[in-house]
Order: C-alpha cells, then structure tokens, then sequence
C-alpha cells in the first residue's frame, strides 16, 4: 500500500503534467502541493473560479523549480502572464531566477508577488 509521500508525489506529478498541457491566460506558481491547496481554497472563498477563468496554479515542488516552470509559461515559453508566491526565505532565490529570465518587471515585493504582464 502506498504511503502518503507517494501519494503527494503523485498527486504533484499529476498536477503538474495538466498545468504543461494547457495554454493557460496565467499561470500562477508555487512552490508546493500545500500552497497549491491554499491558493485554490482562497480563490473559492472569493468566489472565483480559476479554472474557468484560464488560471492555471503550478506546484512547483520546490523554489528550486522555477526556472524550469518560467522557462516553460514565461516569455520564452508560452509566454503567459505569471503570478507566484515564495516564502520569505525563497525571496532571494526567486528574484535571481527571475531575473535572469527577464520577468520581473512588475514586481511588488511590498505584496509579496510578482507578475508579468
């Protein structure tokens, strides 16, 4: 029987492979399968429906995925706009990684996120 690190594992996995596949109008990443659940509830509570809106939430399982995930919905990629959240100790992490791709303009570290147009 699978324990449950297998299956936040394939949970992550899945996640992930359905966000790749789409063609999103934004894509929100986060480092995990946790932020993914809070953002999700969040928008609920709010009364949005991301999906139906064309928001796409990436978990990214680890700040030390994004490039991979900018490469992939950023502008040398889909190009889609891109929202995310980092915990404070990923801060610096996440501005070099977004620099270097050329997507931080419109960063507002004030709020805590950061986006493209």
């Amino acid at each position: 029987m699978p324990t449950s690190g297998v299956h936040s594992r394939r949970l992550l996995a899945d996640l992930q492979a359905r966000a790749m596949v789409t063609a999103p109008s934004a894509a929100i990443l986060v480092e995990g399968i946790s932020d993914w659940f809070a953002v999700d509830a969040a928008a609920a509570l709010g009364g949005r429906d991301l999906g139906n809106e064309g928001v796409v939430v990436v978990p990214m399982g680890g700040a030390t995925n994004l490039g991979h995930f900018v490469a992939h919905f950023g502008p040398a990629g889909v190009d889609t706009r891109l929202a995310g959240l980092c915990d404070l100790g990923e801060e610096e992490l996440f501005g070099r990684t977004l620099e270097r791709a050329g997507v931080t303009e419109g960063a507002d570290r004030a709020s805590a996120i950061w986006r493209t147009s």
